[in-house]
């Protein structure tokens, strides 16, 4: 537990060191998340140590990284997934965090294999979701692209 907290806090200081840098240059970022999608029609998510709520895996792109590099990396890294062939492009949403521009690329994955995971670091659990019980701490950004992707709903521009 104490782990969990040291971790956490060290990723909060972290985060907010960066973004007010990133801020006070003027730059702006740039992330990917990847919805990945099984045969059952189940939605792969994660839960952070340092943010509430299951979301995509996904993460920060590398300067000079291409963002479906970024993509399959992360992937790799977070849930033990391996894509496959072709990810497709969903969306590119934008999202304002600690007052830094920060834009979302968003790619489905349906084609992949997937090795056992240890957890520890940033990660502490990982799952499949089927959409009938999705959990009740979903976060609202993955409920959204959830809609947005099964349901038809209306893409939105902000994450």
């Amino acid at each position: 537990m104490r782990r969990n907290f040291l971790i956490n806090s060290f990723y909060k200081t972290l985060t907010r060191i960066t973004r007010t840098t990133q801020w006070l240059v003027g730059a702006s970022t740039v992330g990917v998340r990847t919805l990945v999608v099984n045969e059952q029609n189940q939605v792969l998510l994660l839960k952070h140590t340092y943010m509430p709520g299951w979301h995509f895996p996904g993460g920060g792109v590398f300067s000079g990284e291409p963002a479906r590099i970024a993509a399959i990396r992360e992937l790799c890294e977070e849930a033990g997934v391996i894509a496959l062939g072709d990810m497709e492009l969903f969306g590119v949403y934008f999202h304002k965090v600690m007052w830094v521009n920060d834009y979302i690329i968003l790619y489905i994955v349906k084609n992949f294999s997937q090795a056992t995971v240890s957890l520890g670091g940033e990660i502490s659990a990982v799952r499949w979701f089927s959409l009938e019980n999705l959990p009740e701490d979903l976060s609202e950004c993955t409920h959204q692209r959830i809609s947005e992707y099964f349901f038809n709903q209306p893409k939105q521009d902000q994450w």
